[in-house]
């Protein structure tokens, strides 16, 4: 009997194990021997070791008894002691080791699942067997295919941490799976924090920019309806080339149009750069141009502004802009047909500006029309440097000369008055005549020399700024210009008969209306067959009108069934026929009249100021149309006191207790021959200067 122990009954234990196993007995029956003998005996004992591979190799443990055999095989071997016992059973140790190699690479080879692997590495680990690392390897192989079977985020997490040394197509395959699991996530959750955080983790993904398309509809689904600018903002920045930002970005505009500070030009400016496409835009970069403008006040861009846009609601700001400034007022009615400027400065003496805003005459002589020798004829042109005339009419100690835009005289202020067309006519004095209102005149070229001296007839007839009466057209009572393409004349027997230029007869008659006037534009006549078109010669239709003024600022005062309204310059009505008087526009705005007041009306018919009674103040004499594109009102405030108003409904002198002209009963407020503002208080004249008013000095 073999003794592998210190007593006899334990020594037994592990040969009577080992012996079972190759007899073939069952487990169950060699099971309680092996389990009391394991607590029998010392663990560490060779026989002990043996032992457990002999039974684990039967329990179809093989790869256990394998790592058991081998990590314990030279201490096996080298025992006397289980050579014998060995010897007994008629068994050879490379025989035991073989039968266990062999049923553990079977086993192996049987391996399906990750968990087995586990515990098979985890007995090679401690058995510290040099197959770790193919079992390693062939588990990884078992996870991976587990892995792209199962399609899941949550095995390829696991996988990903447990093999952080995977093979590069392992993790490289499983990465993707993953990247691909998360994406399919996003793109069917409305969870913006996990679309986000997929697009800002893998932002070179192929389908990432689907993502971005995603989410920015989820975005802009939740602001397609909203008001909120802050939102709406967002949205915009985010996604700006979504395909709903454009509409995003209109509404955008329209919401911060609605709270834009228009006198704030930085928030101006700043509205411009966010929406430069906006419905507002061109109305307010012209605005943004205007300011800038008005900032600098450059001359010649003030000019340059002028003759482009006219003299709309803007121009009183220009005028007080330019005032302020330059300390002088633009007296020119008509920038766009002059060469020179001509204004007033702040000791009422007129001088003249070329187009770059240099002077080109100096301030030194009087206001045009300023005294009280008046015309029956339109002179407000006879004061200007007309384009291409190169002389203008001046006025020094009361009488009338001319000036090149050198500033030189041409001739020596020594006339009453005077008119320039193809050459000039200075009026030296007036002659009783049987035929009408002569003159003793004296003609010029536009050079200065002389034409001769003779007895001529002024002509009376009303006509627009600019119409000229020159060799062309001879200055006879009533002869007419309507515009480049027809002229008017006086015929004794068929009234007046419109005529082309070159003298044919149209076989029309001007009709005659309440205020004298046939001409309501440059396009538009009133015939006896109705308004005619002179551009192309065809009847517009009925003239429905009994009287009306000429178009300026692109308005046309008509009066029908006994009120005053508005057109525009295509004959629409624009204003309607509501009141009992109307003037024509002037600087932004008209004086119109109802029963129980006096109003300023911008150009859509809105009230900027009404007062009990409302009278335009003249600056000069009223024949002359001084400043018509700019005007000065006297208002009063119900109350027995007067002030000034000016065109764009601004109070440039407050109420005062002025003295009242008993035969007009108005404040005895006007301007003086020197340009300034003289108002009459208890009997004495007080005189304020025009550009302080203007430029509030005076408040």
């Amino acid at each position: 009997m073999l003794c592998f122990g210190a007593a006899s009954a334990v020594a037994q234990n592990p040969r009577a194990v080992i012996k079972a196993v190759y007899k073939g007995d069952s487990l169950s029956t060699i099971a309680p021997k092996y389990f009391k003998a394991k607590t029998s005996n010392p663990d560490g004992d060779p026989s002990m070791k043996l032992m457990d591979a002999v039974y684990l190799n039967a329990a179809d443990s093989s790869i256990k008894a394998y790592y058991i055999y081998c990590s314990n095989r030279a201490a096996i071997e080298s025992n006397n002691e289980i050579a014998k016992m060995l010897k007994s059973l008629q068994l050879r140790l490379p025989d035991v080791f073989y039968s266990i190699e062999t049923a553990s690479a079977s086993e192996v080879l049987r391996i399906d699942r990750e968990p087995v692997y586990d515990e098979y590495i985890a007995v090679a680990s401690d058995n510290a067997h040099s197959s770790l690392d193919v079992l390693e390897r062939a588990r990884e192989n078992c996870a991976y295919d587990a892995v792209m079977s199962a399609i899941s985020i949550e095995e390829c997490d696991r996988f990903l941490k447990k093999y952080p040394d995977a093979l590069q197509e392992h993790s490289s395959a499983v990465s993707e799976l993953r990247t691909d699991l998360l994406f399919d996530e996003a793109s069917r959750s409305t969870d913006e924090k996990l679309i986000s955080s997929f697009i800002e983790s893998y932002p070179k993904y192929a389908r990432v920019d689907e993502l971005k398309a995603y989410l920015a509809d989820l975005n802009y689904s939740k602001v397609a309806g909203s008001t909120d600018i802050e939102l709406l903002r967002q949205f915009v920045t985010a996604y700006p080339m979504h395909k709903g930002s454009a509409a995003i970005m209109e509404r955008l505009s329209e919401l911060e149009y609605k709270v834009l500070d228009i006198k704030n030009i930085d928030a101006v400016e700043r509205f411009l750069a966010t929406y430069p496409q906006s419905s507002h835009s061109a109305s307010l970069r012209q605005y943004a141009e205007f300011e800038r403008m008005i900032y600098r006040c450059n001359l010649q861009e003030v000019f340059q502004y002028i003759g482009i846009h006219g003299y709309d609601a803007s121009y009183p700001r220009i005028v007080k802009a330019v005032a302020k400034k330059h300390g002088a007022l633009i007296l020119t009615p008509d920038i766009g047909y002059t060469d020179c400027v001509r204004f007033v400065d702040s000791r009422g003496r007129v001088g003249f500006w070329d187009m770059n805003g240099t002077v080109a005459v100096q301030p030194k002589y009087e206001i045009w029309g300023a005294d009280k020798a008046a015309f029956s004829y339109d002179n407000a042109f006879s004061g200007e440097f007309v384009k291409g005339r190169n002389v203008a009419l001046v006025k020094n100690n009361g009488r009338v000369g001319l000036v090149n835009s050198q500033g030189s005289v041409v001739v020596p202020a020594r006339s009453l008055g005077g008119f320039i067309g193809e050459n000039v006519t200075l009026l030296l004095e007036e002659v009783d005549s049987l035929k009408g209102r002569q003159y003793v005149c004296e003609r010029y070229s536009l050079a200065g020399g002389s034409l001769g001296k003779g007895v001529y007839n002024v002509p009376s007839a009303r006509h627009r700024r600019r119409a000229e009466f020159n060799d062309g057209v001879h200055p006879v009572p009533y002869a007419l210009w309507l515009n480049d393409k027809a002229a008017a004349s006086l015929e004794r027997k068929d009234y007046l008969r419109i005529l082309t230029r070159d003298g044919i007869s149209m076989g029309l008659k001007l009709k005659g209306s309440e205020n004298g006037l046939y001409a309501y534009n440059d396009r538009c006549i009133s015939t006896d067959k109705g308004l005619v078109n002179t551009s192309s010669w065809s009847v517009m239709g009925p003239d429905p009108y009994q009287a009306h003024g000429y178009l300026k600022e692109g308005r046309i005062p008509v009066k029908k069934d006994g009120r005053w309204g508005y057109l525009d310059a295509d004959m629409n009505q624009v204003i309607a026929p509501t009141y009992r008087a109307a003037s024509p526009f002037c600087g932004g705005s008209a004086l119109v009249t109802d029963p129980d007041q006096d109003m300023l009306i911008d150009r859509d018919g809105m009230v900027i100021f009404s007062a009990p009674r409302i009278v335009r103040i003249m600056l000069g004499n009223a024949a002359s149309a001084e400043w018509d594109h700019y005007a000065f009102y006297l208002y009063s405030d119900g109350e027995g006191r007067w002030g000034v108003v000016d065109s764009a409904a601004d109070v440039l002198l407050e109420p005062l207790g002025v003295d009242v002209d008993a035969r007009t009963g108005l404040g005895k407020v006007c301007f003086g021959a020197d340009g300034h503002l003289e108002c009459t208080v208890d009997g004495k004249v007080e005189k304020y200067e025009t550009i302080k008013l203007l430029t509030g000095l005076h408040q």
